[in-house]
């Protein structure tokens, strides 16, 4: 490390995330805190200050990106495997796939492809009364969101400003790993996540559009009508 220039673009891959959260957090030694984190992790982020840092990580059969620092960025990403070969989904909704990056000189973008899907697939839907938890509300997983994204949406083609976002659980994915009967290892469960967003629609029976723009100026759109 030494030998690169400073201001240089650098990839580090690790299987054990770095940090799942942006602020510190103190450390707690049992066997689920203790394998989400490296634990001497703020002595390589010294070392990596001066220059312009991507690192992936796994091991948590979810999609997370974090932002440490300016030019520190961490994408934990989903795995191809899911839940361990169990189901279609990881733990916290992100369908099985994998991240793509695409590097233009010093410049790196990226996006999740799902399987199987167009590379457009960034969301999904859940319309109002159609979940147990989250009543009337409109519910979307955007899985490969990070904090420079813009979550917006519409009521019948009228704009209704930012969603709300919030911890909780994937509709599809508690429904899919509570059965325990059915999945080979007991330990599986549906893990909370944070990129999940909720709005109240004014009518019953209005058409619904999410418009999600990513950091990179893509947008996507997904419509329910009812």
């Amino acid at each position: 490390l030494a030998q690169v220039p400073e201001g240089s673009t650098i990839m580090l891959s690790m299987h054990i995330p770095a940090r799942l959260d942006e602020e510190v957090q103190p450390f707690r030694y049992n066997s689920r805190e203790i394998s989400a984190q490296t634990i001497n992790i703020s002595s390589l982020f010294e070392m990596l200050k001066p220059y312009n840092v991507h690192l992936f990580t796994g091991h948590m059969h979810y999609n997370r990106n974090i932002i440490h620092a300016d030019k520190l960025y961490e994408h934990n990403t989903g795995a191809v495997s899911g839940a361990w070969w169990q189901g279609d989904y990881c733990l916290d909704g992100t369908p099985v796939g994998y991240g793509v990056y695409e590097i233009d000189g010093t410049e790196v973008s990226w996006y999740f492809k799902s399987v199987g899907k167009p590379r457009d697939h960034q969301m999904r839907i859940y319309a109002p009364g159609t979940t147990v938890n989250y009543g009337n509300d409109v519910v979307v997983n955007i899985w490969n969101w990070d904090k420079n994204w813009q979550v917006q949406w519409q009521e019948d083609g009228v704009d209704m400003g930012a969603m709300n976002r919030f911890e909780g659980l994937d509709p599809e994915v508690e429904k899919a790993y509570s059965d325990k009967e059915k999945l080979e290892f007991s330990w599986i469960a549906p893990e909370k996540t944070d990129h999940l967003f909720r709005a109240t629609p004014l009518k019953s029976n209005s058409d619904i559009t999410i418009v999600a723009k990513d950091p990179f100026g893509n947008v996507y759109r997904e419509t329910i009508k009812r």
